[in-house]
């Protein structure tokens, strides 16, 4: 963390350059909203001469139950001729995350069929019952040391494609320059969805969460840090949690 700041700090940026960022950077985190985002060429430039860049590792939670699906395990329903779980799989592997970490409940049922890399890590969380907490927390301890960022993501939304992802990556990288403690929630029709990007300044906070719901509590308590994207269709607010749910998937093009 402390290279990115020594490396996007304005005292090494171009005249023009550090001005534009001193003058954002005063701005009020809450008038911050990612569309009003725009670095001027000579950021950009900047920004990609020095290869300044996040890394950000996607939290895939393929643990846990299906309470309000019956008997039926909705990670493994079909889609199109395939999984749920794997058409996720797929679009987060061609985004612009830097690492996948699947959090399964058990390694029974590997859906790499034992094909880990660098870039893949499948981990175990045994307590995946007592929420869902535990499994983000599995998966945000399981992240490369270097993340900047932990992008997390939910086995039951088969549409959200690469592009989408890459388009609140992108939201994550271009705040990340203002605004190391930012938190990236997409919207659609002024509806919030997932996934949502906590920057690594809040690993400490995650690990430690007691709520065993999710991370609702600590986006709550960061509103000032909060940048919103606009997201182009309604991928985010799509997953599936009934069989109605499903029904309706089914019946999308």
């Amino acid at each position: 963390m402390k290279k990115y700041r020594a490396i996007i700090s304005s005292s090494v940026m171009p005249p023009a350059c550090a001005a534009y960022y001193r003058k954002l950077t005063r701005r009020k985190p809450e008038a911050l909203r990612y569309e009003f985002i725009h670095f001027p060429k000579q950021v950009r430039d900047f920004v990609s001469l020095n290869k300044i860049h996040s890394l950000v590792s996607a939290i895939l939670l393929a643990a846990g139950e299906s309470k309000r699906m019956g008997d039926t395990d909705k990670r493994f329903l079909l889609y199109k001729g395939k999984p749920l779980v794997n058409h996720v799989m797929l679009n987060l592997w061609h985004s612009k995350q830097s690492q996948l970490v699947i959090v399964m409940e058990n390694n029974d049922n590997n859906l790499l069929n034992g094909q880990e890399n660098e870039q893949i890590k499948v981990v175990v969380n045994p307590d995946y019952q007592r929420g869902m907490t535990t499994s983000i927390q599995v998966g945000v301890a399981a992240a490369s040391e270097n993340a900047t960022g932990y992008m997390i993501c939910l086995a039951d939304q088969p549409l959200i494609t690469s592009e989408d992802y890459n388009l609140i990556i992108k939201a994550f990288e271009n705040t990340y320059l203002l605004n190391e403690k930012c938190i990236i929630v997409p919207f659609f029709d002024q509806k919030k969805g997932n996934p949502v990007i906590f920057s690594a300044h809040y690993r400490e906070v995650i690990l430690t969460h007691k709520n065993m719901e999710g991370c609702k509590e600590i986006i709550q308590a960061n509103k000032e840090h909060i940048v919103t994207i606009d997201m182009p269709n309604d991928h985010i607010l799509r997953d599936v949690d009934t069989p109605e749910d499903y029904e309706r998937l089914e019946t999308r093009e």
